[in-house]
């Protein structure tokens, strides 16, 4: 297998960030680099203003390429958004009286009928993972090949989504002179950055408060089982603030950034913050400032709550919560939300090895580092895939050469 380059980007709603990596000739994956730039083409998952969104990807492209000296050509998409929900399908086939040995091709013959799913006109298919499988009825069965049985069932998770956002966003992708590889939902690919295999075994809750949405994520036995994007980001911090004291969004995103946090976790609550408005200089309290963000988090925090209820896993989530996105950094945040689930919450940030000269932040690029990863892991899983077919009809065009040289 020659090596292969891929970058993966992550388009944003305050910023958009890139990593390019290469696909080595044993399989490894190396990363090189990543950037970002400040871009706000996109709001909630949708693009509002493409012209923008284009020339911040030729932007981004250039300072990526500058900075890794390789020329980038395909690249792998996140997205996100509430048009986005997963739905659980199921299938089932007989194989044999007595029993016959399960083979790849069995496995998609079962899989292939349990993707088939009724889908509004303007949906499309992202993603379909299997759950599991049963044979003869024992549930449980991850990988079924070489298994003996009568019977093999499976149950995939699907992935969908509202086809004209994703295809705007492919789209600004092709004008910026790239082609598109794949596209993956954003919540997936983060677990293949943040998260550790033992924890995505185990049980894990994935969080990423985003620019303005939040990506709830939940990982168990290895995949993605349950998940769903609320309408919340740092920018809604910044409105709010912006609007109780009546100032530009700009000086509240600065305010947010320098003096937020959860008022019972923070230091120097008494620190005195002076803003200059037009009816002269306000004065209040670190502590006081706080108060204003805490009501909208812990709003989100309940409905955060209510998504893992919902799942049916919440007690089974042995690993507890991991947070990820800018949020997640504002101080006391993360043991706020230790005492507010009673369970273990950790900052979500990238794992497994890499060169932290070639990678701005463990945390902001964590998204593309997770779809070169996602990206690579495809590769290989569809590269086996082809293999297999290969061997099956160079073992099928055996078998008939030798009936051919016996009979004729």
């Amino acid at each position: 297998m020659a090596s292969r380059l891929i970058t993966g980007f992550d388009l944003g709603a305050t910023k958009l960030c890139a990593t390019q990596a290469r696909i080595e000739k044993d399989g490894r994956l190396v990363i090189l680099g990543s950037t970002a730039i400040p871009c706000r083409a996109l709001v909630r998952g949708t693009i509002h203003q493409l012209d923008l969104l284009v020339e911040g990807i030729r932007r981004l492209i250039l300072q990526l390429e500058e900075k890794t000296g390789q020329r980038s050509y395909a690249v792998v998409l996140n997205v996100s958004g509430d048009h986005l929900s997963l739905q659980q399908s199921q299938n089932g086939i007989f194989l044999s009286e007595r029993g016959v040995e399960i083979s790849q091709k069995d496995i998609s013959r079962v899989t292939e009928p349990a993707q088939q799913i009724s889908l509004p006109f303007d949906h499309q298919i992202l993603h379909v993972f299997p759950l599991g499988y049963n044979v003869d009825g024992r549930e449980g069965i991850r990988d079924p090949s070489g298994i003996y049985g009568s019977q093999l069932g499976v149950r995939v998770l699907i992935v969908k989504g509202a086809g004209n956002p994703i295809q705007s966003i492919a789209k600004a992708v092709y004008q910026a002179g790239l082609a598109v590889e794949d596209i993956a939902y954003a919540g997936l690919v983060l677990g293949y950055s943040v998260l550790t295999e033992q924890e995505r075994e185990l049980g894990v809750v994935l969080v990423d408060i985003g620019g303005d949405l939040t990506d709830v994520s939940i990982f168990f036995e290895g995949n993605l089982i349950h998940a769903q994007t609320l309408p919340f980001g740092g920018r809604d911090l910044t409105e709010l603030v912006a609007s109780r004291l009546a100032i530009s969004l700009d000086r509240a995103e600065e305010l947010r950034k320098v003096y937020g946090g959860m008022p019972q976790h923070i230091a120097h609550a008494d620190e005195v913050i002076r803003i200059r408005l037009q009816g002269g200089i306000q004065e209040f309290s670190r502590r006081e400032f706080c108060q204003i963000l805490q009501p909208r988090v812990e709003q989100v925090l309940n409905q955060i709550q209510e998504i893992i209820q919902r799942s049916g896993y919440g007690t089974k989530l042995v690993c507890g919560l991991k947070m990820s996105g800018g949020v997640a950094l504002t101080e006391g945040f993360i043991e706020y939300a230790e005492q507010f689930f009673g369970a273990t919450v950790k900052l979500g940030l990238v794992q497994g090895e890499f060169s932290q000269e070639n990678l701005p932040g463990g945390l902001f690029c964590a998204q593309s580092v997770g779809l070169v990863r996602y990206w690579a892991n495809e590769y290989k899983r569809r590269r086996s895939h082809q293999r297999e077919q290969r061997n099956l009809i160079a073992r099928a065009s055996s078998w008939a050469r030798t009936l051919y040289q016996e009979y004729f």
